[in-house]
């Protein structure tokens, strides 16, 4: 089965946009909330890609829901990383 990257994502009614990065300095992704962009850098795997956009997916929400404004990003980055993991290893995702 392929796995497909939607360009575009609707999060909570705003569209965020996927751009694929050749280098982000230190960071595997990166949701910048201003230019509404989720930016992704290479991956070694599959699972690894499908896990960082999926935690910068979380990170759109928490702003976009006002949720990140209740939070230091320490625990943000933690509640990012945890529902990621747990989305990927209990639900088939295939294309978002």
């Amino acid at each position: 089965m392929t796995f497909k990257i939607k360009r575009s994502h609707n999060i909570l009614g705003t569209t965020y946009k996927t751009k694929f990065l050749k280098k982000l300095d230190w960071f595997m992704g990166l949701c910048k909330f201003k230019e509404k962009e989720i930016h992704i850098a290479p991956h070694d795997s599959l699972y690894e890609l499908k896990h960082t956009l999926l935690h910068e997916i979380i990170h759109a929400t928490c702003h976009e829901s006002g949720a990140n404004q209740t939070q230091v990003i320490e625990l943000e980055e933690v509640l990012c990383t945890v529902l990621a993991t747990a989305i990927l290893k209990n639900y088939d995702i295939t294309n978002y």
